[in-house]
């Protein structure tokens, strides 16, 4: 039982060391991009590396079939490595781990054939001529491939053992001086390139978190800049912002778009009487009575002050004027507590309309039209909805 807990925790440890920070998703997608694009032309390395040796070397003679299979290996790495590039973001919608581990499989495994070379080069007298310019390039391909691409700690930890590891059997199998001396080399090596590449990967993930952190900052603090603070409606730049897409989209599809103008009736009176603490209790009511009765995808705002703009999509002045009634019996409906005293709210409302084909003009025409009918409603005697007509 002890060793099965022992076996578990080691999975679990290595597990903790080879997976991504905990990040959220949007992190996650953007780093395994960022990897793929950071590897991509490294995959091309390879092949010409290996051609240039074993042309240079006379491997390509000494040891022809074997020259061949590392060379339709490293054709294959490129092969699958530009279908990766080509449906990589697919993959990744499809599920982040597969990516990561067929991305993971190619960087690694171009890796492993160099080192394997580079571990073939010690034991077969063929390929002995390309010793030193195969450990050359294992070394300089390890060090440039691990620091790069270390954002992913599995390729941190990975492509020094999978590059320089094999070398070391070599090494063990002919202990002489200089294997020997190359063997600590190997170890100094591949430690020092861990350890570096480890700054490099804490760098990448403390540098995304906190553009990750300044993105939300931005993205709040626009929301505020486009929602009024006390009803946490949009406020009137937000509105008129959506005002002017609604009026687009009504002219592109050819479809009426409706707006009231909403207006609480008295309420300097009520200001005045029972304070601005108490106004402010009436704008947060009538906010959601409003966000209550409006249809699912209509727009409410604050306009200022105690005037309120609902904008209504494909409504005609008849859905308008009724929905506009809802509204109206709704506030009628409130009753504020005030120190023991019920307090009613009514409010006056203006209707106007866009029918197709629309007027010349912009939107600014419709709400100016919405606002006279406003007023038409407060002269009429209030708490009333009077349209201004198609």
């Amino acid at each position: 039982m002890d060793i099965k807990c022992a076996i578990n925790a080691l999975k679990d440890g290595i597990k903790a060391k080879l997976d991504f920070p905990s990040t959220s998703k949007t992190m996650r997608t953007a780093a395994l991009t960022e990897i793929e694009g950071r590897a991509f032309l490294g995959a091309f390395v390879y092949l010409p590396c290996w051609l240039g040796i074993s042309i240079s070397t006379g491997v390509i003679d000494s040891a022809p079939e074997f020259s061949a299979y590392v060379t339709v290996a490293f054709a294959a790495i490129v092969a699958f490595r530009l279908l990766l590039h080509l449906y990589f973001k697919k993959i990744v919608g499809y599920s982040e781990l597969l990516a990561r581990l067929v991305l993971l499989g190619l960087v690694l495994g171009a890796g492993l054939i160099m080192g394997l070379v580079a571990m073939f080069t010690v034991f077969d007298a063929g390929l002995r001529p390309a010793f030193y310019s195969v450990v050359v390039v294992c070394g300089v391909l390890c060090t440039g491939g691990t620091l790069i691409l270390s954002i992913d700690p599995a390729i941190r930890y990975g492509m020094p053992i999978v590059m320089l590891g094999p070398l070391l059997p070599g090494f063990a199998a002919e202990p002489t001086v200089t294997n020997l001396t190359l063997s600590v080399l190997l170890f100094v090596n591949i430690a020092y390139l861990v350890i570096a590449a480890r700054r490099a990967q804490f760098d990448y993930w403390d540098g995304a978190r906190s553009r990750e952190m300044l993105k939300e900052q931005a993205k709040r603090y626009e929301r505020q800049s486009l929602t009024d603070g006390l009803t946490q409606l949009p406020n009137r730049l937000h509105a008129q912002q959506r005002l002017s897409e609604e009026w687009s989209r009504s002219l592109r599809e050819g479809a009426m778009l409706t707006l009231l103008m909403v207006d609480i009736d008295h309420f300097k009176s009520v200001n005045d009487k029972w304070g601005h603490l108490f106004g402010d209790e009436c704008l947060i009511a009538v906010a959601h009575v409003l966000k209550v009765v409006v249809r699912e995808p209509d727009f409410v705002g604050r306009f200022g002050g105690e005037e309120f703009i609902v904008a209504l999509a494909g409504a005609s002045e008849e859905e308008g004027m009724a929905i506009a009634e809802r509204i109206r019996k709704a506030v009628a409906s409130i009753r504020l507590d005030f120190q023991g005293q019920l307090v009613p709210i009514t409010c006056s409302i203006g209707v106007a309309t866009a029918t197709p084909p629309m007027p010349m003009g912009n939107v600014q025409a419709v709400i100016g039209r919405a606002d006279s009918a406003m007023y038409q409603a407060k002269k009429d005697g209030r708490n009333r909805v009077v349209t201004a007509g198609v």
